[in-house]
C-alpha cells in the first residue's frame, strides 16, 4: 500500500546565489533531458518543439524546485515525488500551515511540476 508524506522545506539562499541556483539547475536540465512542447497540433499531428533552459527554468524558484527534483537518492530509495511548490516567503515571515486535507492555502504564487511549460521529459539523444 501506498503511503502519502508531505514535506515542508524553507531554505535560505543569499541574493548573490540565486544566479548560480539557476545556472545549475539549467545545466542539470540540460543534461538529464530536455522537455518537450507540441506545436501546431491538430487531429492528424503535429510538431514537438523542445524547450530552452532558459524557457523552462527562467526564476529561481523553478531552479529551486528543479533542484530538489534532481536528487537521484530518493529515485534509488524508491520515492516518487508527485508535487513541489516554491514561493518566495515576504519579510522574513514564514507561513507554514497543515493543508493535508484542504489543499496548499498559501496566499503568494505557487508553481508545481504540471504547471511547467510541459511535464513531459524525455533523454538528451532523442531523435528530432
Amino acid at each position: 500500500m501506498k503511503k502519502t508524506y508531505r514535506l515542508v522545506l524553507e531554505v535560505d539562499l543569499e541574493e548573490a546565489d540565486e544566479e548560480n541556483a539557476i545556472q545549475l539547475a539549467r545545466s542539470h536540465y540540460r543534461q538529464s533531458g530536455t522537455g518537450i512542447t507540441p506545436v501546431n497540433w491538430s487531429r492528424m499531428g503535429g510538431k514537438w518543439k523542445r524547450i530552452a533552459a532558459e524557457e523552462f527554468i527562467p526564476d529561481t524558484e523553478v531552479a529551486i524546485m528543479e533542484l530538489i527534483d534532481a536528487s537521484d537518492l530518493l529515485d534509488e530509495a524508491g520515492i516518487e515525488m508527485t508535487s513541489v511548490s516554491c514561493v518566495q516567503v515576504k519579510s522574513g515571515k514564514t507561513f507554514l500551515r497543515d493543508c493535508s486535507d484542504t489543499g496548499p492555502k498559501h496566499p503568494h504564487r505557487s508553481k508545481s511540476i504540471g504547471d511547467r511549460p510541459t511535464a513531459r521529459r524525455f533523454p538528451k539523444n532523442l531523435p528530432e
